[in-house]
């Protein structure tokens, strides 16, 4: 259980299937699929050397759709959401997942201990568009995963559009596995996967610095405060090109919304 009271004040206060999972300055937006026990993740940016349109974004498909916990078999394990400003557990029958921010473009997925299981998940990097005299195909974002534990079964497949990915592990005590979402040129190497207690416990200690920061408040709004300074810390990210933080482009309006009616 987190340290921080901010931490444990806002336990399932954060719903996936209604506003994103996010960091500081992290582009990417995790959302669990509505009714089901799946995750996508959309990118919180316009893209316009892919489509102009500035609204375009509102239409555009998650770069990760299907994600789900699987077992040995490749089976998908049904879960129930625990959820932290820093952290989410996914309690399924072979026990806890867990899914922290490793840093703005990785998500680290904590294992069971003892099992073997993983995640199966479809991934489209590729952007294609019919046009009047042809069409054209542009690169999204790479990706990368990877794990520190033992790989028992890693396939790709060519799916509907895109790619979709079994992989599976042996977990010991402490494993992760970790995707990176990154622009062109930036995955230079394949990435290493920290023990995933090293991550969270830098998830909850960046978060934890976030909360000392807000002002006394009476009790009986410190639930709904806590909960605007986690959204707007989810709305802070870096411009491409700049130094300074902003809000998210695309989603800063919507998520205003949500601290309005929090």
């Amino acid at each position: 259980m987190p340290i921080s009271p901010y931490l444990n004040l806002l336990k399932n206060r954060i719903n996936i299937q209604q506003v994103p999972f996010s960091d500081r300055g992290s582009r990417l937006l995790i959302f669990q699929t509505p009714g089901e026990s799946k995750l996508f993740i959309k990118l919180a940016e316009r893209l316009i050397t892919l489509q102009p349109d500035i609204e375009a974004y509102l239409k555009r498909p998650p770069f990760i759709k299907d994600l789900c916990f699987i077992d040995e078999t490749g089976q998908l394990l049904e879960f129930q959401i625990e959820s932290y400003p820093h952290v989410l557990y996914f309690h399924t029958r072979l026990g806890d997942f867990s899914l922290v921010f490793g840093d703005r473009r990785t998500v680290a997925i904590g294992l069971p201990f003892g099992v073997t299981a993983g995640l199966s998940f479809h991934v489209s990097p590729q952007f294609w568009q019919n046009g009047e005299r042809g069409g054209v195909f542009k690169s999204v974002r790479n990706l990368a995963y990877s794990s520190n534990g033992t790989i028992i079964r890693n396939q790709i497949t060519p799916k509907a559009g895109g790619y979709g990915v079994e992989f599976i592990i042996q977990a010991s005590d402490d494993i992760a596995i970790t995707l990176t979402v990154a622009v062109q040129g930036e995955l230079k190497e394949e990435p290493k996967t920290l023990p995933f207690s090293i991550i969270q416990v830098a998830a909850e200690n960046r978060w934890q610095s976030w909360f000392e920061r807000l002002p006394p408040v009476s009790d009986n709004y410190r639930r709904p405060y806590a909960y605007a300074w986690w959204i707007m810390a989810n709305n802070l990210v870096k411009s491409t090109g700049a130094g300074g933080l902003r809000g998210h482009d695309a989603l800063q309006k919507p998520l205003c919304g949500v601290v309005v009616m929090g």
